[in-house]
């Protein structure tokens, strides 16, 4: 097992000036803007008709890139620390691990939050970061067509 690393060790790598690094900072900042660092794995024109041409050519990036840096980890050959840096932003390894009975408890648990802080369970349609409101429409439905 790898050892573990100070904040301020992994923060040093970061000093250096490299291609990942460069990419590394863009992820952390969509990271911070958006609340995650989970990129799709190809970008609709929908998604970037706001942005420039520059922009939209540079979020294409590093959905690329992200999709490298699985790889990588996947086939044992990233550094560690870089393992650790992705980490901070709680970055997804496997992101399609997350459907399935688990996310669908998530979801779950993140309704009964929403009835004891509101009252009811009618939650606005693009409600929280997660979207309850649209993964509570589609449960309705899904029950509807049984």
């Amino acid at each position: 097992e790898a050892p573990a690393l100070s904040d301020a060790e992994l923060d040093a790598f970061l000093l250096e000036s490299s291609d990942w690094n460069t990419r590394y900072l863009q992820l952390k900042a969509y990271h911070e803007k958006n609340g995650t660092s989970h990129l799709k794995k190809v970008i609709p024109e929908a998604d970037v008709a706001d942005l420039t041409k520059e922009e939209a050519a540079d979020l294409r990036a590093l959905s690329r890139w992200t999709l490298r840096q699985r790889k990588l980890k996947r086939s044992g050959d990233m550094e560690h620390y870089k393992v650790l840096l992705m980490e901070r932003l709680k970055f997804e390894w496997s992101p399609r691990a997350g459907h399935g009975p688990g996310k669908w408890n998530n979801k779950y648990l993140e309704l009964k939050e929403f009835k004891v802080k509101n009252g009811h369970v009618d939650v606005p349609f693009e409600h929280g970061k997660n979207k309850l409101g649209k993964w509570v429409i589609m449960c309705v439905q899904r029950l509807a067509s049984l």
